[in-house]
């Protein structure tokens, strides 16, 4: 058996200063205690969607990702894969994969240059918004509750770019938090499965975060899954 978790925001805990390489009073999780279950595969989110205007989201994405590297120097039991055979071997070898992700295109900065620079890092998905749409995709909050303010809906020119280069590279589209003309435009060009990380069942909740019907069976058509 092989146990995955494909969503964890432990990083941002790490980021203001508590050290979840032990057992916390905090959270849900810290490396000790995941060290500990039956999770072979914690996938770590990098999030800037919230940060201050005054910062630049590419360079705090880029010590997030810097703090996650530091959890896997100084404990033997866990490590970074950036390929599958990484991860397989982890399993074999009784490793905790820790595998990198970012959730929110903010941290590429409209840039195909920083995206293939997080694509170096060992991204492992890449999900391109949080509830924020951004100049090159809508979000699923924004066109249910924010239509008006939406630059693009759906993805832009540039949003097509950026899918084509994670599909080139190996790096997988998550479509949590994405709108739903967004989704169907991504499952139009995508040339590789996709998923849904954290995504429900729209008719079990109807939020605009979870995913009707269709999407459901389009995840299916193409190999995806969600989670």
């Amino acid at each position: 058996m092989f146990v995955a978790d494909l969503h964890n925001d432990l990083v941002q805990r790490a980021m203001i200063g508590e050290d979840v390489s032990k057992v916390t009073k905090h959270g849900h999780t810290d490396i000790a205690r995941l060290i500990d279950s039956c999770i072979d595969l914690e996938i770590l989110i990098v999030w800037v969607s919230m940060i201050s205007k005054d910062k630049s989201p590419f360079a705090e994405a880029n010590l997030m990702y810097d703090k996650i590297e530091s959890l896997s120097l100084h404990n033997s039991a866990v490590s970074i894969p950036k390929s599958i055979n990484e991860i397989l071997e982890n399993k074999k070898n009784n490793i905790l994969s820790l595998p990198v992700s970012i959730e929110g295109g903010e941290a590429i900065e409209n840039s195909i240059e920083n995206l293939h620079y997080f694509i170096e890092r060992g991204m492992l998905y890449f999900g391109p918004t949080w509830n924020h749409s951004l100049d090159w995709v809508s979000s699923g909050y924004d066109e249910v509750h924010n239509q008006k303010k939406i630059k693009h809906i759906g993805l832009s020119d540039f949003g097509k770019e950026v899918i084509n280069t994670c599909n080139e590279n190996g790096v997988i589209i998550d479509v949590s938090h994405i709108g739903e003309k967004s989704f169907w435009d991504i499952a139009a060009i995508s040339t590789k499965p996709f998923i849904a990380s954290h995504s429900s069942v729209y008719k079990l909740s109807p939020h605009f975060r979870n995913l009707k019907d269709d999407q459901i069976s389009e995840i299916k058509k193409v190999g995806g899954l969600i989670g």
